[in-house]
């Protein structure tokens, strides 16, 4: 296994890290992966992590959902009937905040986010880099653009650029973010979601926990993090929403993974929505809007 060990933070840059986790990969391989911690801002990151060139073996399952169309077992059966819904919600926590313009889905998947922007009336562009993907969103009816065409998009254009589960998987993140916000118009906005492993369900299924998905997410993220990279690229965070359906998914293949019951899975999806509702601990995955700031 071709592999790469970070010796900083992608963060903060700083040198002080120690290995706080192991974590198999329940999903596709089956290796065992490792997590390190910064000591000095607290990010948390897959490492040592394989190498971009090999990443692409992780993905190699029809069970990855975000990349295909399966509907095969009650997990991913479950995923597809409130797929509609959970559109409808990425919607409404981000429509007020982003200024008229094009949009962009940078990490489009199978497409189904920009067909459903484009059924709102809104011009948007998806880029997606995996061909498979882009195959399954073309079947959809849903044209996507590979990330090297993001080059013909001029800076200061976009209105609303959203990264919806992409972040944590891209190994130059601190770069795709910085050229990403640039193209954002002024006032316009960035949105990340990502897993917050500080959420309830996080805390409960620990090294268990779905949403690490080593290797595939080389980066795990808190609201802290997302707020320095905002800074780093002259965006300030104007809000945080949860993403209410991940708290059941992820605990959902959670208990599969340790031989749990569905009923466990759905109470403690449940649990992890009233605490953050309590504001007691962070949502299961995040949104994050971040607006550009005035030069």
């Amino acid at each position: 296994m071709h592999q790469v060990t970070l010796s900083h933070c992608p963060i903060c840059k700083s040198s002080d890290i120690s290995q706080t986790h192991t974590i198999k990969d329940n999903s596709i391989s089956q290796e065992v992966f490792h997590l390190s911690k910064c000591n000095q801002c607290g990010f948390l990151f897959t490492n040592p992590q394989p190498t971009p060139d090999s990443l692409w073996k992780y993905y190699e399952s029809e069970d990855y959902v975000s990349h295909s169309k399966t509907t095969k077992g009650f997990i991913n059966f479950w995923y597809r009937q409130v797929q509609q819904l959970n559109l409808s919600l990425k919607f409404n926590a981000i429509k007020s905040h982003a200024p008229r313009g094009t949009w962009l889905d940078y990490g489009a998947g199978a497409g189904d986010y920009v067909k459903y922007i484009r059924s709102r009336d809104i011009a948007i562009e998806g880029f997606e880099p995996s061909e498979a993907a882009r195959k399954t969103a073309q079947d959809n009816g849903v044209i996507l653009k590979e990330t090297s065409h993001l080059s013909e998009t001029p800076d200061n254009s976009v209105a609303c650029i959203s990264l919806w589960h992409v972040l944590e998987h891209i190994p130059n993140f601190t770069e795709v973010i910085q050229d990403l916000g640039k193209l954002v118009k002024q006032d316009g906005i960035l949105v990340i979601a990502v897993p917050n492993y500080l959420s309830l369900d996080g805390q409960k299924y620990a090294e268990n926990w779905a949403a690490y998905d080593v290797p595939r997410h080389l980066w795990h993220f808190t609201e802290k993090n997302i707020k320095s990279l905002a800074n780093q690229i002259n965006f300030s965070h104007v809000d945080t929403s949860g993403m209410i359906f991940d708290s059941y998914y992820v605990s959902l293949l959670s208990e599969k993974y340790q031989n749990g019951s569905k009923l466990s899975g759905i109470l403690n999806g449940f649990k992890s929505n009233l605490s953050a509702r309590k504001k007691s601990t962070p949502f299961s995955s995040q949104i994050y809007i971040l607006k550009k700031k005035a030069i």
